[in-house]
C-alpha cells in the first residue's frame, strides 16, 4: 500500500498534499494542509477542511468529490482557498485513488496546487484576444495576416462584407482592380522577398460593384535570427478621401485659374506660413521665374529692409492667432525700384476650426500713398495760407469801407451846392431886380424884393 500511495503521489505532481481514507474523509494529520491554511488537526476531520474553501466554491467542491469517491474516479477540480495569511488563491486539485488486490478503495492520495497567477494570465490572455477580436471587427480598417511565404492566411471580416469574398490565399486579388492587379502583385512580392514594408494604394471591387480606393500596408514580424514568421497588414477603405483630394484638386485649380485672371497680385501659404503659390502678377512684378519666391527667406529679401521686422513680426502673430494679417510695406520691383503695398491674408479654416490654408493679396498703393503726403503737406500749410488770405481781405475790406466813406462825402457834398446855387440864384435875382428899380427911380415896392432875398437866405436853415 505504501508504495501505491507513494507512487500515486508522484502521479499527482508537486504542491500541497494531503490524503483521506478509502471512504473519502479526512482522518490523519495533515501538516501541509495545516501549512497553507493554518487550520489545526482537528478542526480538518470529515469535511471540517472545507472551511478553508471559498463559500462559493464549498457546495460545488464537495459534490464533485462525492462523485469521485462514489466511481472511485480521478478527482480534477478547481476552486479557490484561503491560505493562512487570509489571502484567497486560486488551486487546481487533483486525487487519485488507491486501489488495493481486491481492487478496493483503500486511500485517496491529493494534491493543491497553486495556479493563480496562470489563471490570471490566462484570464488577461483571453480577455487580451476577446479585445483584439472586438478591435478588428470594430477598425474600420480590414486586418489581415499572412505566412512567410506571402499566402493571407487570416482576413477580418470586414473584408467579406466589403467584396462578399474570404481574401484568404491568393483569392486577395480577386477583388482588385485589372488595372492595379499586376502592379501590387509586384509590390506585394517585391516586400515579400526583400522584407521590406508593403505600402500601395489600390482599388477593389465592393458588393455593390463599384470600385472603391483602398490603401494598403503590412509590416513583417521577425524571429531572434532575423526571419520573418508572419506579415501583419491592414487595408483601409479611402474612397472617401480620394474624393474630397479630388474635390480639392477641383476647387484649387479654379481657384488658381481666378488668380491668374486678376489684376492683383496673389498668394497662399500653409498652416505654418510657408509661401507657396504666387501668381504671375507677383512674378511679372519681381522679374524672378516662376517657383523662386517659395518659402519665406526668397520674399523676405524683397522686402524692403526698413519694413522687414514690423512685417514678419505681424505675419507671426497672425500665424499663432488665425487673425487677419493686414500690413503696409514696400516691394522691390525688378526695376530695382520699391513701391508701396497694402498686404492682407485670410485664413481658410477646416471643417474642424483649424487652419488649413492662408490666401493673401498685395495691392498697389504707390499712388494714393503719394497723393496722401501732398495731401499732408497741403494741409500743413493750409493754415498759413488761411492766415494770410484773411489778413488780405480784411485790408480789402477797409479799403471798401474807406471808398465808401468818400463816396459818401462826394455825395453830400455834391448836395450842398446845389442847395447853395439855388440860395445864391434867389438871392442874385433879388438884388438885381432892387438894382433896376432904384436905377428907374422907382422905390415903391422895394420891400417886396428885400423879404424875397431874406426868404432865400433863410432857406438853407430850414
Amino acid at each position: 500500500m505504501g508504495k501505491r500511495t507513494a507512487e500515486s503521489g508522484a502521479r499527482c505532481g508537486r504542491g500541497v498534499l494531503w490524503t483521506n481514507d478509502g471512504s473519502g474523509r479526512m482522518v490523519e494529520s495533515q501538516p501541509g494542509w495545516e501549512k497553507l491554511t493554518g487550520q489545526k488537526p482537528e478542526e480538518l476531520e470529515g469535511f471540517g477542511w472545507t472551511a478553508a474553501i471559498h463559500p462559493d466554491d464549498v457546495q460545488p467542491t464537495i459534490a464533485a468529490w462525492n462523485d469521485a469517491v462514489t466511481s472511485s474516479t480521478p478527482f480534477v477540480f478547481e476552486h479557490r482557498v484561503r491560505r493562512a495569511d487570509g489571502e484567497w488563491r486560486r488551486f487546481s486539485v487533483r486525487a487519485l485513488p488507491t486501489i488495493d488486490e481486491d481492487r478496493s478503495v483503500v486511500e485517496w492520495v491529493g494534491v493543491h496546487t497553486d495556479v493563480t497567477e496562470q489563471r490570471d494570465v490566462a484570464k488577461a490572455l483571453a480577455e487580451s484576444e476577446d479585445n483584439y477580436r472586438n478591435a478588428v471587427e470594430l477598425n474600420p480598417q480590414t486586418t489581415w495576416t499572412a505566412r512567410p511565404d506571402g499566402q493571407l492566411d487570416r482576413v477580418a471580416e470586414r473584408w467579406r462584407e466589403w467584396t462578399g469574398g474570404s481574401g484568404l490565399g491568393s483569392s486577395w486579388g480577386e477583388a482588385m482592380h485589372p488595372d492595379d492587379l499586376e502592379r501590387s502583385v509586384e509590390v506585394w512580392t517585391r516586400s515579400v522577398t526583400t522584407g521590406e514594408p508593403y505600402d500601395i494604394e489600390h482599388r477593389a471591387r465592393m458588393v455593390c460593384g463599384e470600385y472603391h480606393w483602398m490603401h494598403s500596408r503590412a509590416y513583417p514580424r521577425r524571429d531572434e535570427q532575423g526571419r520573418i514568421v508572419k506579415w501583419y497588414g491592414s487595408t483601409e477603405d479611402i474612397e472617401e478621401r480620394k474624393r474630397a483630394e479630388e474635390k480639392l484638386r477641383a476647387s484649387e485649380e479654379q481657384f488658381r485659374g481666378f488668380a491668374q485672371a486678376v489684376p492683383n497680385q496673389i498668394w497662399t501659404a500653409t498652416p505654418d506660413g510657408y509661401l507657396d503659390w504666387f501668381n504671375d502678377r507677383v512674378y511679372d512684378y519681381m522679374g524672378v521665374d516662376p517657383g523662386s519666391l517659395d518659402g519665406t527667406e526668397a520674399w523676405a529679401v524683397n522686402v524692403h529692409p526698413d519694413d522687414q521686422t514690423t512685417a514678419a513680426n505681424a505675419w507671426l502673430r497672425s500665424l499663432q492667432t488665425g487673425e487677419v494679417y493686414e500690413t503696409e510695406f514696400r516691394i522691390r520691383s525688378a526695376a530695382g525700384a520699391y513701391r508701396w503695398f497694402l498686404v492682407r491674408a485670410v485664413a481658410v479654416k477646416s471643417g474642424d476650426g483649424r487652419i488649413a490654408r492662408w490666401i493673401g493679396t498685395n495691392t498697389d498703393i504707390e499712388d494714393s500713398k503719394r497723393q496722401t503726403e501732398e495731401l499732408a503737406r497741403f494741409a500743413a500749410t493750409l493754415e498759413e495760407q488761411v492766415l494770410m488770405r484773411t489778413g488780405e481781405l480784411m485790408a480789402a475790406e477797409e479799403a471798401l469801407r474807406q471808398s465808401q466813406k468818400m463816396e459818401a462825402v462826394g455825395q453830400l457834398t455834391g448836395g450842398l451846392a446845389h442847395d447853395f446855387n439855388n440860395l445864391l440864384a434867389g438871392i442874385s435875382g433879388s438884388l438885381e431886380l432892387i438894382q433896376r428899380r432904384t436905377a428907374k427911380g422907382q422905390f415903391d415896392g422895394l420891400e417886396r424884393y428885400v423879404a424875397a432875398g431874406q426868404e432865400a437866405a433863410a432857406a438853407p436853415q430850414r
